[in-house]
Parts: structure tokens; C-alpha cells; sequence
């Protein structure tokens, strides 16, 4: 399965839930301030450990900066 995680092309062996990838790639998803879209859908922080991916998914991670 390859998915297309912020620009970059991932393959994985088999479906994983979009909080396992934040995991994999070291993304704490408790944290507050960042919000996921699945192929240009926003999904709800609640929906993350059951929404499993699929092959050619597109996630777009967005991360707020504290500043001005």
C-alpha cells in the first residue's frame, strides 16, 4: 500500500489507522493545535483510531505555530 503523507510517497506492507501513522512517523496525535486531512477532507481528531487508509490515500498533516 502506498499513501502520500504531506508531499512525501510511504509504502506499508498493510492498512494501517491514520493514529498508527502519526505514530510511525513520530506525531504526537494528543497534541494540541494540529489537525489531518484525508484526501482534502478534514477528519475529526475522534475518527483517527478507526480510519484505516487505503492504498494511493492522500494525508495532509497541518501543525499551528505559536506567533505573529
Amino acid at each position: 500500500m502506498t499513501i502520500n503523507f504531506n508531499g512525501k510517497a510511504m509504502s506499508f506492507d498493510s492498512a494501517l489507522s491514520i493514529a498508527e501513522l502519526l505514530a510511525y512517523v513520530e506525531v504526537d496525535s494528543q497534541r494540541m493545535g494540529i489537525a489531518l486531512c484525508l484526501n482534502l477532507e478534514v477528519l475529526p481528531k475522534e475518527t483517527w483510531d478507526n480510519t484505516l487508509l487505503s492504498d494511493q490515500d492522500r494525508i495532509d498533516l497541518v501543525v499551528a505555530a505559536p506567533g505573529g
